[in-house]
């Protein structure tokens, strides 16, 4: 579910409801509904409520989703929230500083799958990765190294976060 534009914590919440509405809409048409529905969720998209979107969604009651119309039960297997911070990448990445560093490198993962920068970058990212799963410690779990799409998510996924506690600290500061 994306939250780009929303003016509180709380539009989110309501934008959720409405997509498991819509989604209980769709499911009460099945010739046999099912009796339970898991959502495997992510909120995407900018805003500057990364932390009071945790701290919401943590409150509520994700086991018992209770808006469907019908007798189907929906809760929420997982959520994550990636979101990245309401900051104008582009202008970030022109900065000297870690942030701007950060903003390069998560411009860079949104080119296309052949540019050869984004390849390099992902090529390193990949043998380090590679290194630990052939760590005697982890052989056990019978691991594969990572795809490049699947170092791409989690580099995304890890500068976004590196990203928001840059610019908290720098606002702190």
């Amino acid at each position: 579910m994306n939250v780009d534009g929303i003016d509180e914590p709380e539009a989110a919440w309501g934008r959720f409801l409405d997509g498991i509405r819509d989604l209980d809409a769709s499911v009460l048409e099945e010739l046999t509904p099912p009796r339970a529905v898991g959502l495997r969720a992510a909120l995407t998209g900018r805003t500057r409520f990364r932390e009071d979107l945790e701290a919401l969604f943590r409150r509520e009651d994700l086991e018992d989703v209770g808006v469907g119309a019908g007798s189907v039960h929906y809760f929420v297997e997982t959520l994550r929230i990636d979101t990245l911070p309401e900051v104008d990448l582009e202008a970030l990445a022109r900065q000297s500083d870690p942030a701007g560093l950060l903003a390069r490198r998560l411009l860079l993962l949104e080119r296309p799958a052949e540019d050869p920068e984004r390849r390099e970058l992902l090529a390193g990212a990949r043998q380090r990765l590679e290194r630990v799963t052939r760590d005697p410690v982890w052989q056990g779990l019978n691991a594969d190294p990572p795809g490049s799409e699947d170092t791409a998510e989690r580099l995304r996924r890890a500068g976004r976060q590196a990203l928001d506690l840059l610019l908290a600290r720098r606002n702190e500061g």
